[in-house]
Parts: C-alpha cells; structure tokens; sequence
C-alpha cells in the first residue's frame, strides 16, 4: 500500500505529465498568433489610442506635483525580440494604469470641489451668525 505523500506525488506528477504539454502548445499557439501583422497592427493601433487617451486625460485631468515626480514605470523597447505576449502584458498593465490614474485624478478634483464648496458654506454660515448678533 502506498503512503499519502506516495500518491500525492505520484499524482502530482501525472497531471504535470498532461497539462504541461498542453499549456506548451498553447502557449506556441498563442505566439504564432500574435506574430501575424493583424495582431501586431491591432497592438499598434490600442497603443495609440492609449497614447492619446492618455494625453487628454493629462490636459484635461493634470497630474498633481506628487505624481509628476513618480515614474510610472511603463516603457515597452519594440526593438527587443522578446515573446509577443510582453507586449501584450505591457498594453494590458499600460491599460490598468490609466484608468487607475484616471479614477485617481477624478476623486482628487471631486474632493477640491467638495472642501471648497464645505469652505464656501462654512462662510455663509459665519456670515449670517455676525449678521444675527449685532
């Protein structure tokens, strides 16, 4: 009879023995796609509009003087032959990082409009409080 961590390695080393060679031809397969000059000009094609999203966003949302000195890290070399799915990854995370940017921007402006309109009031309020107590 087999003991415990017999079987669990034994197991172990079975679903390796099928998954592997599956993930390994979809993996190639995935490659092959995305070397075709479709894939590559589709990746062309959303790296400029993130590009220029990014750009509106910018001028329309300006970055704060904190984040102007953080880097946001993206930086994709086309030039190094690396796998296809690098870049994809890169358009993926460049993606994620815009609308976080975004989302970020937005609440910061929301919370200026907020504390000015709570300091506006708070003015009124004294206003009228001087006004009551003559």
């Amino acid at each position: 009879m087999k003991q415990p961590q017999e079987i669990v390695s034994d197991t172990k080393e079975l679903i390796s023995s099928k998954v592997s060679p599956a993930v390994e031809r979809i993996n190639s397969f995935s490659e092959m796609i995305l070397g075709t000059k479709v894939a590559q000009f589709s990746m062309d094609c959303y790296e400029k509009a993130l590009q220029t999203a990014s750009d509106v966003v910018d001028h329309f949302l300006p970055p704060n003087d904190n984040e102007k000195s953080q880097q946001n890290g993206f930086h994709y070399d086309s030039n190094v032959n690396e796998q296809k799915s690098a870049r994809v990854g890169y358009l993926f995370h460049r993606s994620v990082y815009l609308v976080t940017v975004t989302s970020r921007r937005l609440i910061g402006l929301a919370q200026k409009r907020v504390d000015s309109a709570v300091s506006a009031t708070d003015s009124v309020v004294n206003s009228a409080r001087k006004s009551l107590v003559i």
